[in-house]
């Protein structure tokens, strides 16, 4: 448009200076031009009009590479509704806002350690490509994962060498099944044989690592503690690792009416509030776990180091409370 102007200006001009200069000849040539400029700037006009108010727009669609295209969107119809693309339109979607916390367990304060894990969850392990780095000889190049699902985190192991443990609060206890690898201390057994009914059921574990490595032992009915003192029904009495009285291995029944999953007969596995903590392993050596779900105030273990896991918005609860 300000171009259309500008040349009408200047022909407008030069048809004045040639009328000066050549008389009335001139000046129906003049006229002549002046018109047509009119015409011109009117059918302009008309165009940009018509254009505006035309029912066929121009929308703007960006392809994947970041070149816009225009096309045009033709009117909508019965048979046919308007769909109209909206130039880069991201769809906000709500972002998880739990976070957990994880604190190495040490026997010195100083050497504790804390971690803050997003949504976006973080990998373990002795790589330092993994969002959390292990200096641990016994720790896998790639060895558990930490994810997020709708505010909930999970752990999983990702094949390691020597394993995940999630350890039992001091005082629970969990119902023992074949193949269960359990660490107590630096001690490890494995549940090889199991006979949970009839008169004489029997537990049968294999030592796998500690100073009663290869010992294969045979628990029945009676309760069995688990320790370093000799007056403990089983004694690993060369593991300092291992506390006093560490935890117990004992047989329960549940009445045929009950229903609870926690009250199945069976052997059971009860933590006596250890120093360093009874664990299960989550899956054997070079295969990945399954996910299990981490609760606030769970530990697990990697390699020699423990973690304390606390949901952020229960520290924030806890910190408001005590202000209160």
């Amino acid at each position: 448009m300000l171009a259309d102007c500008v040349l009408g200006g200047v022909m407008i001009g030069f048809s004045a200076w040639t009328y000066h200069l050549l008389g009335d000849a001139a000046f129906a040539h003049s006229a002549y031009i002046f018109c047509g400029i009119i015409f011109v700037l009117l059918w302009r006009l008309g165009f940009l009009t018509t254009a505006l108010e035309s029912d066929q727009k121009i929308v703007w669609n960006g392809d994947d590479d970041g070149e816009s295209l225009l096309k045009q969107e033709q009117p909508p119809t019965p048979s046919k509704p308007s769909i109209r693309p909206v130039a880069r339109e991201v769809q906000v979607i709500e972002q998880a806002t739990e976070k957990i916390v994880l604190t190495s367990l040490v026997d010195e304060p100083i050497g504790s350690i804390r971690i803050l894990v997003g949504a976006s969850g973080a990998f373990g392990g002795r790589l330092n490509k993994n969002e959390i780095i292990l200096e641990d000889s016994v720790v896998s190049r790639v060895h558990f994962q930490l994810s997020c699902v709708r505010n909930t985190f999970y752990l999983q192991d990702c094949g390691s060498t020597t394993g995940t443990f999630i350890y039992l609060a001091p005082k629970e206890s969990r119902l023992l099944s074949m193949h269960d690898h359990v660490k107590i201390g630096d001690t490890e057994f494995l549940v090889v044989d199991a006979s949970f009914h009839g008169k004489s059921p029997y537990l049968q574990i294999k030592f796998t690592k500690g100073p009663m490595e290869g010992i294969t032992q045979r628990i029945g009915a009676s309760l069995v503690t688990i320790g370093r003192r000799t007056s403990c029904t089983l004694c690993i009495e060369n593991d300092v690792t291992v506390s006093g009285s560490h935890c117990t291995i004992q047989y329960r029944t549940c009445s045929p009416n009950d229903d609870d999953d926690e009250s199945l007969s069976g052997f059971y596995l009860t933590d006596l509030n250890s120093t360093n903590g009874t664990g299960f392993r989550l899956s054997p050596s070079g295969l990945p776990s399954e996910k299990i779900r981490l609760h606030h105030g769970d530990v697990f273990g990697v390699g020699c180091t423990r973690f304390l896991v606390q949901l952020a918005s229960k520290l924030r609860q806890e910190q408001a409370s005590r202000i209160a």
